[in-house]
């Protein structure tokens, strides 16, 4: 159903989507979801919670800008 409504939405509003970035956003999720369910409890849960940014800087999620920035803001602090 998703996959119906994004074809339908972009021929009537055409919206260039990163998606090999929306793809590492998603594989990260589910990969990390897998291995929750595998380890059950909350401490496992909130864990996997607080890796994953970790997991999205590792698999090339940010862009150079964005890393950049990232680098900025922790200068700062």
């Amino acid at each position: 159903m998703f996959a119906g409504m994004t074809w339908y939405a972009q021929r009537v509003f055409p919206t260039p989507y990163q998606w090999r970035r929306v793809l590492t956003a998603v594989a990260a999720a589910v990969g990390l979801l897998l291995l929750g369910r595998g380890l059950g409890g909350l401490a496992a849960a909130i864990g996997l919670t607080l890796v994953y940014p970790i997991a999205l800087v590792l698999l090339g999620f940010l862009l150079p800008e964005e890393r950049i920035r990232l680098r900025g803001a922790q200068s700062r602090t």
